[in-house]
């Protein structure tokens, strides 16, 4: 990975989290439906998850069966890492936070951008936050499964 790649990783990394814990942060204030509608918070809770393994797995075929790893950006940004971890399975085990996941925020940047813009609230602040935050941990889990002997905590939750 050279250095551009590492600091694109890292401010995308910064900008998800940061936003994800601004989302988190605003949720009693952006859910004041709440008492009322609390089913639907819920039902948005479950959605926002299940969203994120579809979108996840849609974008992981994807990856693997379409574009060119020769496309500027997105070929040795994306696909080219995708693809290096099914030829070398334990490849993503030498991957630091920021590479590891990186690719996840990528996507994520312009959501967080637009939700944030049009000012959510209700049901649907709470599915793109399970949403943004399920999908900032796909690449993270996914390492987690491919390693001998993952963490105790890990191997508790696998």
């Amino acid at each position: 990975m050279n250095t551009f790649q590492r600091v694109q990783y890292m401010l995308q990394i910064i900008f998800t989290i940061s936003t994800v814990i601004l989302l988190f942060l605003l949720l009693p204030m952006l859910i004041d439906a709440f008492e009322s509608n609390l089913w639907a918070a819920i039902g948005a809770f479950f959605i926002g998850i299940l969203a994120a393994d579809l979108a996840s797995g849609i974008f992981h075929w994807g990856a693997d069966t379409g574009g060119k790893e020769k496309w500027p950006i997105i070929g040795p940004a994306i696909l080219n890492s995708i693809r290096d971890h099914h030829k070398t399975q334990l490849s993503i085990l030498e991957h630091d936070f920021f590479e590891t996941n990186g690719d996840a925020c990528f996507g994520l940047v312009p959501l967080l951008i637009i939700s944030m813009s049009l000012g959510i609230a209700g049901p649907v602040a709470i599915g793109v936050f399970t949403f943004s935050l399920a999908i900032l941990l796909t690449n993270q889990a996914h390492k987690y499964a491919h390693m001998p002997k993952p963490p105790a905590m890990i191997r508790f939750l696998q």
